[in-house]
Order: structure tokens, then sequence, then C-alpha cells
């Protein structure tokens, strides 16, 4: 099944369902990957730092990605799962580049704000702040 995202900072973003077995994320109740560019406000061009903020998941508050990994034409590949518990929703999140290869797999995490009171599932991959 597939959903389509529509926000102001993502240009051409899908959201694929996906299983556990088809992402390097540990899915726990949901997973989905997007793909697209990062752009700033105002107007639609990509750069290299821009900061994404997704649209909100559930009604809780939006993530924020510090995108260090693109370079100049803002493409970017990214997974996160969420999932929802009696603290709060949390939410993982990684992040590969096609230039930008720093481990094996070529996938990077990168830090990710979470909404509500600040709780969130994470890994030793993933960075809160």
């Amino acid at each position: 099944m597939r959903y389509q995202l529509l926000t102001g900072l993502l240009a051409a973003t899908t959201l694929l369902s996906c299983k556990k077995s088809e992402t390097t994320a540990t899915c726990t109740e949901h997973c989905v990957t997007f793909t697209g560019r990062v752009a700033t406000i105002p107007g639609n061009q990509p750069v290299a730092g821009a900061q994404v903020r997704l649209a909100t998941v559930a009604g809780s508050a939006s993530r924020e990605l510090g995108q260090a990994l693109t370079d100049a034409d803002g493409r970017y590949t990214f997974t996160f799962s969420y999932q929802f518990g009696a603290v709060g929703p949390g939410l993982m999140l990684y992040a590969s580049h096609p230039n930008y290869l720093s481990n094996e797999v070529g996938t990077d995490a990168i830090r990710l704000l979470t909404g509500g009171n600040g709780s969130g599932q994470l890994t030793e991959d993933v960075q809160l702040y």
C-alpha cells in the first residue's frame, strides 16, 4: 500500500510500506522509506546542509532533520520506524546518500528531535538531541 506525504519542504517524496526484513531500520510497528530532495524556504532549491521538517506522525510534534549528509544536489534516502507505547511515540531514523558512505553498508544515522514528552525508542546508532 502506498501513501503520499505532502510537505512544503520535501519535493517528490514517496512513502512505501515495508516489512522488518526489507530495511536496515528495526521496524516495530510501522516502517516507511522516504526518497526525495532537501529544499529550503523560500523557494525550492536543494542545498547542502538544509534542514527538513517532517510532517507529524499521529499528531505528535514535527521531527527535524539536520541534513549533513546531503551534497549540493540535495539527494538523500532515509528510513524511519516508529511505535506508540505508554510513554509516548518513539522514532528511529537512518539516512544514507549515494556519495556518502561512512560504514560498510553505506547507511548513516542522523539525529532526530522527538515530540511530545521527548521520549524515544532509540538504538545505539541513533542519537537524541
